[in-house]
């Protein structure tokens, strides 16, 4: 299958600016510092969190940004790679990953303790990480060959092995494959040991084009229109407070809320760590994970849950979150990676309800839907609806609240427009 971009050797979008490496020093105007590690040049804001004797990004060659990546004992030591953009978070991450072997660009990914440890290392390879290998031990040993092994190997990993040992050891030693791994493997242990590609990882086939549907107009709250929070609102930006208009270096958007907001995350998985946005102070963004890495206008009274609000609008867009996303892995991912979801006001409660509605990817810029009014209701609906080359601009208007509602659909119901508004009546006769 032709592989999607990032291609190799591109170089992804980082805003705060990369730090090359070469073996653990600093690349410094094209030549390899004798003095100043790559610890040394991040400033505190990539290589951080390892210990005296493991610190973070020791013998690393390739390109770090200056976003947190690499964070904790041993992570990045002795990686070889192209470029890493928020990635390899966690004790012992991204270890060795392409040492002596291949490994492309790791964006999104390698978040838990020896994730993507050892990956496409000695004559192995593994392709582009994106949003992948997110949970302890995934991708370990992925594509790893050995010394007198040459062929293991793996394509690109988008979207896939987030969970605890996905896809550990999978396509070692004498196995290998070209694809790629689409969307697959996201379940606890998935794919550990594979050596094969299950049917599931190839991307599905791109449908036929539809003509644009007429669009209606969109209803109140309007994306950027304040919703009311008598509580007060606190706003973050990449999971730390906004203070005066200026992004805080010290005080995180859990601690700004003071238990009112960004509440009983785990220390492994804080709620509200990466947020961008207003969350109000009602115990919106509650459980483990949840709201990590969002990127949203508001959110009022919503996303409770582990793992609810994961991502949602990260790389791409959301508005407001009003009465919503109450479940586990509820909205987990909506309008992730260039995708586009409008507002959701009364909908996505249940659990994995709206997961991955309106999703793109990092070649598909066209996935999306309007606004969510009132639907979306029940477990598992509208799950995966609107993903990928899939896209509307109209609303939805209660519907979609049964079990399994308009699961990936690709179309918007015809139950889901809003009842036509009835003509004007005659003043009464005087």
């Amino acid at each position: 299958l032709p592989t999607p971009p990032p291609t190799r050797l591109e170089k992804p979008v980082c805003t705060q600016g990369y730090v090359q490496c070469e073996r653990g020093m600093a690349v410094v105007n094209g030549t390899k510092s004798d003095s100043v590690t790559c610890e040394t040049a991040c400033g505190g804001n990539c290589c951080i969190n390892g210990s005296t004797d493991f610190p973070a990004c020791n013998g690393l060659t390739g390109f770090v940004c200056k976003d947190d990546s690499c964070d904790g004992d041993n992570s990045c030591h002795y990686a070889n790679v192209e470029y890493i953009v928020n990635s390899c978070s966690g004790h012992w991450a991204c270890r060795a990953l392409g040492a002596g072997g291949h490994a492309g660009n790791i964006v999104n990914s390698c978040s838990g303790y020896y994730s993507c440890f050892g990956a496409g290392y000695v004559r192995g390879n593994v392709g582009n990480i994106v949003d992948s290998c997110s949970g302890y031990w995934s991708c370990r040993n992925l594509g790893r060959a050995g010394v007198d092994v040459s062929v293991a190997g793996v394509g690109d990993v988008l979207g896939s092995c987030n969970a605890q040992n996905a896809c550990e050891d999978a396509f070692m030693l004498t196995n290998k494959t070209s694809e790629n791994m689409h969307t697959c493997c996201n379940e606890s242990g998935g794919c550990k040991g594979d050596t094969t590609l299950p049917t599931e990882c190839s991307p599905p086939p791109t449908p036929p084009p539809t003509p644009p549907p007429t669009p209606l107009p969109t209803p109140p709250p309007t994306r950027l229109e304040k919703p009311v929070c008598t509580q007060g609102y606190v706003q973050c930006e990449r999971g730390m407070a906004v203070v005066n208009g200026t992004k805080s270096d010290s005080v995180t958007c859990e601690t700004a809320c003071g238990g009112n907001c960004c509440i009983n995350g785990s220390t492994d998985f804080p709620a509200c760590n990466g947020l961008t946005g207003f969350v109000c102070k009602d115990d919106s963004c509650d459980g483990d994970n949840s709201c990590h890495y969002a990127n949203v206008e508001y959110i009022v009274n919503s996303c409770s849950g582990h793992w609810a609000c994961r991502a949602l609008g990260a790389g791409g867009h959301a508005g407001n979150i009003v009465n919503s996303c109450s479940g586990y892995y509820s909205c987990f991912g909506a309008g992730y990676v260039r995708g586009n979801v409008g507002n959701i006001v009364d909908s996505c409660s249940g659990y994995w309800s709206c997961r991955n509605l309106g999703r793109a990817g990092v070649d598909v810029s066209v996935a999306g839907v309007g606004d969510v009014l009132g639907s979306c209701n029940a477990q598992n609906a509208c799950e995966d609806a609107f993903m990928l080359t899939n896209k509307t601009s109209e609303n939805m208007h209660t519907c979609c609240n049964e079990s399994g509602g308009c699961k990936g659909d690709t179309t918007l119901p015809t139950e889901c427009s809003p009842p036509p508004t009835p003509p004007p009546t005659p003043p009464p006769t005087p």
